[in-house]
């Protein structure tokens, strides 16, 4: 191996100071691609991977099943050791934002079909797929054409954080963009502001964490309305169920936060 100005060539080691123990990095970085879809036709975007990295959800607008000719975009799975399987099947609209949860057997996401039997208008709506019994439509009707968005789902599969500027709770009539939490028993409110916005949450593995940024005022700290990052942090110990509403076309709602409600958003 030869030296240049004193610098050996061709291989670089580093030593980093971690806790006060010097560590010498591998010489070469450990880590492989592997490439999931191979289509040549459509798009393959937006995955959500489970916890073990053995399932993933994705939106595409390929045939990779032989199930959708007509390029629409559906939800797919794609689970280590196996096929693909093609979760939603429809015509025209979308089916888009996956989230799954921790062991890949529910996937929460956006769709404007009728899934379900209960969106007969094709208001967007979220929507979750459970591996073994199908879907579940967790929010609408929709009352004041902003349908809900980016759902994010917890790691058991029985909360998801999503968008939404419908008064879910009784507690948004101006429709604000807000998140509501959606329990499978009902949802709640985390946020409560006016002529501001907020968005892109993402829910934490036991669902008592929501990360999302925003333009309001939330803390007093961001009096410009700059776009900030908050976390919201549940203040209360919630009843937990996996299971969802025996009527998958109902959207039980509860009634909107008291004054004081330990649901508090922390700046970051």
């Amino acid at each position: 191996m030869s030296t240049t100005n004193g610098h050996r060539q061709g291989l670089t080691l580093s030593l980093i100071l971690l806790g006060g123990v010097l560590i010498a990095p591998l010489a070469q970085a450990q880590f492989t691609h592997t490439q999931i879809t191979n289509s040549s036709s459509g798009t393959n975007s937006n995955a959500s991977i489970s916890v073990g990295g053995t399932s993933i959800a994705f939106i595409s607008s390929s045939d990779l099943t032989s199930g959708n000719a007509d390029g629409n975009e559906e939800i797919f799975l794609w689970t280590s050791g196996s096929a693909f399987s093609q979760i939603t099947s429809t015509t025209g609209g979308f089916n888009i934002d996956p989230s799954i949860n921790g062991d890949g057997t529910r996937i929460a996401f956006r769709s404007n079909r009728d899934l379900t039997g209960g969106n007969a208008v094709l208001d967007e709506e979220i929507f979750i797929w459970t591996s073994g019994s199908g879907f579940a439509q967790i929010t609408g009707p929709t009352l004041n054409g902003g349908g809900p968005g980016f759902p994010s789902i917890n790691s058991d599969g029985t909360r998801v954080a999503f968008e939404g500027t419908d008064d879910y709770t009784g507690g948004n009539a101006d429709g604000n963009v807000r998140f509501s939490l959606d329990l499978g028993i009902g949802s709640r409110q985390i946020t409560s502001s006016t002529a501001c916005s907020n968005y892109a949450p993402s829910i934490n593995i036991d669902g008592t964490k929501i990360a999302f940024y925003s333009d309001c005022d939330l803390t007093g700290g961001n009096a410009d309305g700059s776009n900030e990052v908050f976390l919201w942090t549940s203040g209360l110990v919630s009843p937990r169920s996996p299971a969802l509403p025996a009527d998958s076309t109902s959207n039980p709602r509860s009634t909107a936060m008291a004054p004081g409600s330990p649901f508090a958003p922390t700046a970051i």
